[in-house]
C-alpha cells in the first residue's frame, strides 16, 4: 500500500514540474542572448556593406585614373621637347617658350610638349599641355588641334589633391618625365590614392 502511494506521489510531482513552463528570469536571459546576437550580426552586416562600398569606390577611382593616365602616357610617349611649367599659372594659349625644353628636378605644375611626328624642319607639330586645376581638383588637357581649350581628363568623383611634374634631361634634351599624382575618391569613404609613372620622350 505504501509503495503505491509513493509511486503516485512521485508521478504527480513529475507531472507538475513538466507543466510548469519557463520562469521570467529564463525568458529575460533568452531575450538578452538573442539581442546580443542580433546586435553582433547587424554590426557585421554594416561592416561588410562599408567594405564593399569602399572597394567599389577604389575600383571606380583606379579605373578612371588608369584610363586617364594611360592616355597621358601614350601621348607623352609619342611626344618630344618636354617643357616643365613652373610659373604657377598655365597660360591658356601656347607660349613661344613652350617650344623649348625645360627641365625641373624640383617639380612643376604642368607639362607642355610637341605631339606627333613633324614632317620636316620648320614644320609645326601639334601642341599639348597637361595641367592641374586646383579649384575643382582635376587634371586638364589642352590640345592645339582640338581648338586650344582645357578639358578635364579625370572624372568628377575623383578629386586630385596633388599633381607634380618632374622633367629630367641633359642639356637641351628633356627626355624623361615623372608624374606624381595624389588624391581621393569624392564620397563618404574618402579613399586616398597615390600614383607615380615615368615616361620617356620619343627622340
Amino acid at each position: 500500500m505504501s509503495m503505491k502511494l509513493k509511486t503516485k506521489g512521485l508521478m504527480k510531482l513529475q507531472a507538475n514540474e513538466a507543466s510548469r513552463g519557463f520562469t521570467l528570469i529564463e525568458i529575460m536571459v533568452a531575450v538578452s542572448i538573442f539581442a546580443i546576437v542580433a546586435v553582433i550580426a547587424t554590426g557585421a552586416l554594416v561592416t561588410a556593406s562599408n567594405v564593399n562600398r569602399k572597394a567599389q569606390a577604389i575600383k571606380t577611382a583606379i579605373d578612371n585614373l588608369n584610363f586617364a593616365i594611360d592616355s597621358m602616357v601614350l601621348n607623352l610617349g609619342d611626344g618630344s621637347k618636354y617643357h616643365c611649367i613652373t610659373s604657377g599659372n598655365v597660360n591658356p594659349n601656347w607660349l613661344p617658350t613652350y617650344n623649348d625644353t625645360n627641365t625641373c628636378v624640383d617639380g612643376g605644375e604642368a607639362i607642355a610638349f610637341n605631339f606627333g611626328t613633324c614632317s620636316g624642319p620648320g614644320t609645326s607639330c601639334d601642341k599639348v599641355i597637361y595641367n592641374y586645376n586646383n579649384i575643382d581638383g582635376s587634371i586638364q588637357a589642352w590640345r592645339q588641334s582640338s581648338g586650344g581649350s582645357f578639358v578635364e581628363v579625370t572624372a568628377p568623383e575623383v578629386k586630385i589633391d596633388n599633381f607634380k611634374v618632374y622633367v629630367y634631361g641633359i642639356g637641351t634634351e628633356a627626355s624623361r618625365a615623372l608624374l606624381v599624382i595624389g588624391g581621393h575618391v569624392n564620397d563618404n569613404t574618402n579613399t586616398a590614392f597615390n600614383l607615380e609613372t615615368t615616361i620617356y620622350a620619343r627622340l
